[in-house]
């Protein structure tokens, strides 16, 4: 009975030495800028160790890291602009057109650009909500599919050229200015929790304040 009760014991000691927070041995250090897909695979799965990261604020640093190093005042040489990288389409569906005249006041204003996207991923997950409720858990070409992998593509390629991809299986593979493959960000930004509503109009408005009905950080 006392070997019983010692072995009760030593179980009990054990299981509350447990970590609560798995990704502490695993994250990579949020400094540094991932440069390659393989650099963030676990070599035995092939899933990116982004996944270990959960919540919509995790996913867009993740995104800022990836997009330009976090840097919110960058414009690329293609023209897109900030910590997001936000082209003209983007901003005109945000019905943010004039920072493409007016740049300065976007580049210098990091809260808008979070904001911004934010409710582009509300856009995007409204107009790819099928591919979502159809692919998430599913593998194509390869790929485990998860909601924030789509959003995260569809960032980087626009959401037709995801529904091109879903539609052709993989086959059409879409990329972005500077070669960076859509399946590229299906890996590496899958796992995300983003909790977040798939919104038809996503629209930023300005008329009473900057934006009084909906607060980025009150989201996540």
């Amino acid at each position: 009975m006392k070997a019983f009760i010692s072995f009760i014991g030593v179980f009990f000691i054990n299981v509350a030495q447990v970590t609560d927070d798995p990704v502490k041995a695993t994250e990579s250090p949020i400094e540094e800028d991932p440069a390659t897909l393989e650099e963030y695979e676990d070599i035995a799965g092939g899933v990116s160790i982004w996944n270990n990261h959960n919540g919509f604020k995790k996913f867009s640093e993740a995104i800022r890291f990836r997009e330009s190093s976090d840097r919110y005042g960058i414009t690329n040489s293609h023209g897109y602009l900030g910590a997001y990288q936000f082209g003209r389409t983007a901003l005109k569906d945000l019905g943010l057109q004039k920072y493409q005249t007016n740049k300065k006041a976007f580049l210098t204003d990091p809260s808008t650009q979070d904001e911004a996207f934010l409710r582009y991923c509300m856009i995007n997950k409204f107009r790819l909500r099928n591919y979502i409720r159809v692919f998430s858990g599913r593998k194509i070409a390869g790929v485990h599919i998860t909601e924030s992998g789509i959003l995260a593509a569809a960032h980087l390629v626009g959401s037709q050229s995801v529904k091109d991809w879903f539609n052709s299986r993989g086959k059409i593979e879409p990329k972005d200015a500077y070669g960076t493959s859509l399946k590229e960000y299906l890996v590496k930004f899958s796992g995300f929790n983003l909790d977040i509503e798939a919104s038809r109009k996503g629209r930023l408005t300005e008329s009473a304040g900057l934006f009084p009905k909906y607060s980025f950080e009150a989201k996540i």
